[in-house]
């Protein structure tokens, strides 16, 4: 989580000096761990507050995918790319 949220300064250090393009089309990815929970994952609450941050700069999609870990584009291939393949279709 620390270098995720060295990650989160550094955008919003970016964001002060290059604004995102209102336009820009942005999905935001959350894994929720790879066993089925119930409710959202600490994590992933962290990933959507800054999401609707980002939200503020630029159209911004968000979800949330259930049983993949770290590597979203690994253990949800499909999902990955159906979700990539809705940003050109907005």
């Amino acid at each position: 989580m620390s270098a995720y949220s060295s990650c989160v300064r550094q955008l919003h250090a970016l964001r002060t000096t290059s604004p995102l393009t209102p336009q820009l089309p942005t999905l935001v990815v959350a894994a929720n761990g790879r066993l089925q929970r119930r409710t959202p994952t600490r994590w992933v609450r962290a990933v959507l507050r800054q999401a609707r941050e980002i939200a503020a700069d630029a159209d911004v999609r968000k979800a949330v995918l259930e049983r993949s870990g770290h590597f979203v584009m690994l253990d949800r291939p499909q999902r990955m790319a159906d979700l990539i393949l809705t940003l050109g279709s907005r």
